[in-house]
């Protein structure tokens, strides 16, 4: 891991606090990292466990309340039924499929952009 990301990462959690841990377990790839720097900052492990539960406890729950609508949708079909019809759905839709991915991934790397340069100041 690099420097600066990691220096950025805990000037964040210090400036936010133990809520910087609930709300990064709800962001993917932030949420495996974020434990580092609630290490570095000796956040209390109760605190930590606490937030983590709670965090990770609704990420969970939207994937598994997610699967349980598709598999509702999904009726009886086979799994083999089901690939052909979801390939099917996004070959109809691929404009919309290509820019809404499009729009996901330039939102994720502003975000993570503007994140990560906020407490440097203009020619650092």
């Amino acid at each position: 891991m690099k420097k600066e990301p990691l220096e950025r990462a805990c000037e964040l959690f210090n400036r936010y606090g133990a809520a910087t841990t609930f709300f990064c377990r709800l962001v993917p790839v932030v949420r495996q990292l974020i434990s580092i720097p609630a290490g570095v900052a000796r956040m209390p492990l109760a605190s930590f466990t606490l937030f983590t539960a709670l965090g990770a406890g609704i990420w969970t729950a939207v994937l598994a309340l997610a699967g349980y609508a598709l598999g509702r949708s999904a009726g009886d079909i086979s799994y083999l039924e089901l690939c052909v019809r979801g390939r099917d759905a996004v070959s109809a839709h691929l404009p919309l499929v290509i820019g809404a991915g499009l729009v996901l991934a330039l939102g994720y790397i502003l975000v993570s952009k503007l994140v990560m340069r906020g407490g440097r100041k203009r020619g650092d």
